[in-house]
């Protein structure tokens, strides 16, 4: 069996959530630099959402993300117009 305390517990958690953030801020990021380099102004994430740390870290940034759908999508908009 593996004991492993509370601290360490959260640790490994937050550490996740950390890496979580940070992969899909950059998978994002990645994205808008390829709009720019296409003269866009935004862009658009079909059938997904954002977790809400990425979300509040990109209106930090002054982007403006929104979030609706059709049916059963929900899709997900960051412009910078």
């Amino acid at each position: 069996m593996y004991n492993i305390s509370a601290k360490e517990a959260k640790e490994a958690s937050n550490a996740v959530v950390k890496n979580d953030l940070t992969s899909e801020l950059n998978e994002v990021m990645k994205l808008i630099s390829k709009a720019i380099d296409n003269g866009l102004y935004k862009v658009f994430l079909i059938n997904r959402t954002l977790r809400n740390d990425t979300k509040d870290m990109l209106l930090q940034l002054e982007y403006v993300v929104e979030t609706g759908g059709r049916y059963n999508e929900i899709d997900t908009v960051i412009k910078w117009d």
